[in-house]
């Protein structure tokens, strides 16, 4: 239940991970909400199944890079206590409607 409460502290703020919504526990399974991220991760852009579809160019990828960037920093010194992500890669960095990266943050803390 620790978990639930730090990860809703970060809702609200202009570099956010992706939004957590809540939490469900069912038959001893437990799911995590997250808001819905339209465009997928930044490796399906870059290696995956959207490769062919929509191509980002040089200028999108560094706005990304620096979404990203933020986010980072926004968990290593805006969050009280700082959170290391660990696991930062492009299946991580997911993008919105408007092609704007969040950090997503993966929790494998038992929920109960």
């Amino acid at each position: 239940m620790t978990t639930i409460l730090g990860l809703s502290a970060f809702k609200d703020t202009s570099q956010e991970p992706s939004s957590f919504l809540g939490y469900c526990q069912q038959e001893g399974k437990s799911i995590l909400v997250y808001e819905f991220m339209h465009n997928g991760t930044l490796k399906e852009h870059l290696h995956g199944t959207l490769t062919q579809e929509r191509h980002i160019g040089w200028i999108k990828r560094l706005e990304i890079a620096e979404d990203a960037a933020k986010g980072i920093e926004y968990l290593h010194t805006g969050c009280f206590p700082a959170v290391i992500h660990r696991d930062l890669k492009t299946s991580n960095i997911l993008l919105d409607k408007d092609m704007r990266a969040k950090v997503q943050i993966l929790v494998s803390q038992n929920l109960q």
